[in-house]
């Protein structure tokens, strides 16, 4: 008696299955995270039979350290370039990643000069970053649509081109591999309880920063993510709840500054051509440094693995105006709409946001007269990507089913 009330339940109307169950079908998890897999491995699958380009042949080829196991805790002592002073004058800027050094050496123990194996271990990283995505806008919406629109846009984007096919720009992905997780496991403690997903957070946060530096960003989306919960609670009250979630994040990034300065001999690194360029020029030069980073997260067209940046002298400058006015028109429309923002949106724009303020110091990173080269702009557009897609999809679906319910019924 029960089995044919619940049929009748799960009955249309009209006769054969509710719609319920084909939603079930569609978005079931297993077949979500299949499709999220076959179409990263599809859009990048010419990648394969690319070749070593850029700075490949120098970490991969002619890297000595990568014969050797001791090369991963050699890493944590030295910078990515270390083994270039010994072989080489151009010595490119000192980085602090010992775990991508790790990943290299592990590269080439598997892969050796195999070309093919390490497009197929960067493609690897993207799937899984994909994936992680998936998670994460699934625990941050609660909705699986909008979860696996967003991933299934993160998949595709071209703005990770950079980060895909070419095997040394690897960084950026490979630090969202504990960047994402990091998050989810927060979201977890907050909307859970216990101290072990926070423990769990704290730690994938280390392993993200010692991936890419520009994951130092995190304590500031936990902030955002803490601060518009709980709209009815006063905010002094969220905001000192938000400093208190930082807390272990910001001393892990101090400690982590630390262990840079004393590899590095300094937390931050300036090419020595831009050593006569005043702190005004380049402040004058970072809105459209970050205007051309929005660009390629909302119109990735015209993608290049370099693109010149010339440096701004004077406040009167269309090339510093124009970006300005861009982005406080941006500023502008969220405050106006802010009553309409929820706090998944927030954190979304929490996610875009924060990890596109460490631009200003990529901007003036190799400088060739009064132009400044950014190499791998696209590439950086990997960390924000998440909240873009994620904004996106909401507002597809959210759309859809307007137009739905605005539908005469026939």
């Amino acid at each position: 008696m029960s089995k044919n009330l619940s049929a009748k339940k799960d009955a249309k109307p009209g006769g054969g299955e509710a719609p319920a169950a084909a939603s079930d079908f569609l978005f079931d998890e297993g077949r979500i995270i299949f499709l999220l897999v076959a179409v990263s491995a599809l859009v990048y699958s010419n990648a394969l039979g690319g070749q070593f380009l850029f700075d490949d042949p120098k970490q991969i080829v002619n890297n000595p350290g990568l014969r050797s196991w001791a090369n991963v805790l050699k890493a944590f002592t030295t910078d990515v370039w270390s083994f270039q002073r010994a072989i080489a004058n151009d010595i490119p800027p000192p980085y602090y990643r010992p775990l991508f050094t790790a990943y290299m050496t592990l590269g080439y123990k598997l892969f050796g000069l195999w070309e093919p194996g390490w497009h197929l271990l960067s493609l690897t990283v993207h799937a899984a970053a994909t994936v992680l995505v998936f998670y994460l806008l699934k625990r941050l919406s609660g909705n699986v649509a909008i979860a696996a629109g967003a991933a299934l846009l993160f998949a595709v984007h071209p703005a990770h081109v950079e980060s895909v096919a070419w095997v040394s720009g690897v960084p950026d992905p490979l630090a969202a591999l504990f960047f994402i997780p990091a998050l989810i496991w927060f979201a977890r403690h907050r909307q859970e309880g216990g101290r072990k997903w926070l423990a769990l957070s704290v730690g994938a946060y280390a392993l993200s920063l010692l991936c890419k530096e520009t994951a130092i960003v995190l304590p500031l989306v936990v902030a955002v993510w803490d601060a518009t919960r709980d709209a009815a609670e006063l905010l002094g009250s969220r905001l000192k709840r938000a400093a208190l979630a930082c807390a272990p994040y910001l001393a892990v990034a101090g400690l982590y500054l630390l262990v840079r300065l004393s590899v590095l001999g300094a937390v931050s690194w300036t090419h020595p051509l831009m050593a006569g360029v005043p702190q005004s020029s380049i402040l004058l030069t970072v809105p459209g440094v970050l205007a051309s980073y929005f660009q390629h997260l909302v119109a990735p067209f015209y993608l290049s693995f370099q693109y010149g940046t010339r440096i701004v002298r004077d406040a009167s400058d269309a090339r510093f105006l124009l970006p300005l006015l861009v982005l406080v028109a941006l500023a502008a429309a969220l405050w106006v709409f802010r009553r309409r923002l929820t706090a998944e949106h927030l954190t979304a724009l929490a996610l875009v946001g924060a990890p596109l303020l460490p631009a200003r110091a990529r901007s003036c990173r190799i400088a060739c007269g009064r132009t400044v080269s950014r190499s791998g702009a696209a590439r950086r557009s990997t960390p924000p990507s998440p909240g873009l897609c994620t904004t996106t999809s909401a507002w597809h679906i959210r759309r859809r089913r307007t137009t739905r319910r605005r539908r005469p019924s026939s």
